[in-house]
């Protein structure tokens, strides 16, 4: 039990740290260009 509920709140990170980085990677851009 205590390993799905690991994994599930890695992949709920994961996905976090995916949507998030999309929005910094633009933040960055804007920011350097």
């Amino acid at each position: 039990m205590e390993v799905g509920l690991f994994s599930l709140l890695f992949s709920s990170f994961v996905h976090l740290f995916l949507s998030s980085r999309r929005e910094l990677c633009m933040y960055i851009y804007i920011y350097i260009w």
